[in-house]
C-alpha cells in the first residue's frame, strides 16, 4: 500500500513540475512580445563573430547580404564584416544595417562586397575609419556614410561608379577623397556639409555632377578660372565647372580643358549676360543656368544656343518658341542639352542638313525626345529617321 501511495506522488509530482515548465515557458514568450531579449533562433540567419552577431539573407538577386549587426560589449569596438556564410560569399551591405550603430569605431568591407546601401552606416557617431580590402565595390548608397561626424578615414575603391545623394553628409572630420578611379556620378548633398574637406580628386569618367554636392564644403581647395570654381585631378584640375565664383558674376569664359558643367552652377546669378564654353565641354544641362534672366543666347533659325568664339551653336539648349511643330537643327551643333525639346509637345519634324553620321554623332540624352514621336529629316528623304514615342 505504501508503494502505491510513493508511485501515485511521483506521478503528481512530476505533474505538478511538467505544468509548470509550460506555464513559464509561456511566460517567457509573453515577455518576448513585451520587448524581452529574444535570442536568435537556431533556424535564423545569424552568424556569430568576435565583435558581435550579423544577420544576413538573400537580396533580389540571390545573393546574400548584411542586414543587421549586434555588438557582442559596449565599448566600440573594430569590425570586420564577413567574407562568406555557410559557404556563401557576401556581396554587400544593406540598406540601415548599421544604423546608429554607436559602438563601431572602424570597420574593414572585404573583397567581395558590390555595394554599401542606403543609410547602411548612417548616424555611426563612434566611425573614425573605413576600410574597404578589394576593388569591387561599384554604389555607396544615398546616405551611407551621413552624419558619421568622426568619420576620418576611408580608402574608396577605384572601381565605386556612383556616389549616391548624400553618401557622406555631415561627415566633417573628412580632410581628403579620392574619386579618381571610376566615379562617374555624384548625387545631390554626396559631401554636403564636408567642412573639414580640402582636396577632392574626380575621376576622368564623370559625366554626372551637382553643384549641391558639395554645399557647405568650405575649406574645399578649388582651381579657379575667370569667375568660376573647378575640381579636377592632377592631369586636369579644370575637368568640372562645379560652381559661379559668386552669384554676382556678369560675364563667364569656361576653361578649355572641362568636359563637366555641373547641374546648376550658375543657378541664382541674376547679373549673368555672357557665357562662353570651351571647346572640350561635352555634358551640359539647361539646369546650369536656372535663374539666369539676363543670359544672351546664341539664336539660329529658332533655335537658342550657346558656343565658343568658333562655334556660336556647339549647344542647343532650347528654343525660343516651344509650340513649333517643326525645328530645323543648326549643322554646326554638337551637343542637345537634356532638356532643349522638353516644352515642345506638337514638335514633330527636326530638320538637319547634315548627314545621318553626323546627327549621330551629337551628344545627347536617349531621352532627348522626352518620349514623343520625332522625324529627323535630312536633305536625302531616304535617310530620314523616326523617334517612336
Amino acid at each position: 500500500m505504501k508503494r502505491i501511495f510513493l508511485t501515485v506522488l511521483a506521478i503528481a509530482l512530476a505533474t505538478a513540475l511538467l505544468l509548470c515548465t509550460v506555464a513559464c515557458s509561456s511566460d517567457k514568450t509573453e515577455d518576448d512580445k513585451d520587448g524581452a531579449f529574444v535570442a536568435p533562433d537556431a533556424n535564423e540567419n545569424v552568424y556569430v563573430g568576435e565583435s558581435g552577431s550579423f544577420e544576413y539573407e538573400l537580396n533580389e538577386e540571390g545573393k546574400c547580404e548584411i542586414i543587421k549587426y549586434s555588438p557582442s560589449s559596449v565599448t566600440t569596438v573594430d569590425i570586420k564584416l564577413p567574407e562568406t556564410i555557410d559557404g556563401r560569399d557576401i556581396v554587400g551591405v544593406s540598406a540601415d544595417a548599421f544604423k546608429a550603430e554607436n559602438s563601431i569605431k572602424s570597420v574593414t568591407i572585404p573583397a567581395s562586397y558590390t555595394y554599401v546601401d542606403d543609410y547602411a552606416f548612417f548616424d555611426c557617431d563612434s566611425l573614425e575609419k573605413v576600410t574597404f580590402e578589394g576593388e569591387n565595390i561599384i554604389t555607396i548608397g544615398t546616405g551611407a556614410f551621413e552624419g558619421c561626424e568622426k568619420l576620418s578615414s576611408i580608402n574608396l575603391p577605384k572601381s565605386v561608379v556612383t556616389v549616391e545623394p548624400f553618401a557622406f553628409k555631415d561627415c566633417s572630420s573628412i580632410t581628403s577623397i579620392d574619386l579618381s578611379g571610376s566615379v562617374q556620378t555624384i548625387g545631390e548633398g554626396a559631401f554636403f556639409g564636408c567642412s573639414a574637406l580640402k582636396n577632392l580628386t574626380l575621376s576622368n569618367d564623370v559625366s554626372s555632377v551637382v553643384k549641391s554636392a558639395f554645399t557647405d564644403c568650405t575649406a574645399l581647395n578649388y582651381a579657379t578660372y575667370d569667375n568660376a570654381l573647378y575640381l579636377g585631378n592632377e592631369s586636369n584640375p579644370y575637368l568640372v565647372l562645379v560652381s559661379a565664383a559668386n552669384l554676382n558674376i556678369t560675364k563667364c569664359v569656361v576653361n578649355d580643358a572641362t568636359k563637366v558643367i555641373a547641374a546648376k552652377a550658375f543657378a541664382g546669378c541674376g547679373y549673368l549676360t555672357s557665357l562662353m564654353l570651351g571647346d572640350s565641354v561635352n555634358i551640359i544641362s539647361a539646369r546650369c543656368f536656372e535663374g539666369c534672366e539676363e543670359l544672351e543666347y546664341n539664336e539660329s533659325e529658332n533655335g537658342r544656343y550657346l558656343g565658343t568664339d568658333e562655334n556660336p551653336y556647339m549647344v542647343l539648349m532650347g528654343l525660343v518658341v516651344p509650340s513649333a511643330e517643326d525645328f530645323t537643327l543648326n549643322v554646326a551643333t554638337k551637343i542637345i542639352c537634356d532638356v532643349a525639346f522638353d516644352n515642345c509637345a506638337s514638335l514633330a519634324d527636326i530638320h538637319f542638313a547634315g548627314t545621318p553620321d553626323e546627327w549621330k554623332a551629337i551628344v545627347k540624352t536617349d531621352t532627348w525626345h522626352n518620349g514623343r514621336t520625332v522625324r529627323i529629316v535630312f536633305p536625302n528623304e531616304n535617310d530620314n529617321i523616326m523617334y517612336n514615342g
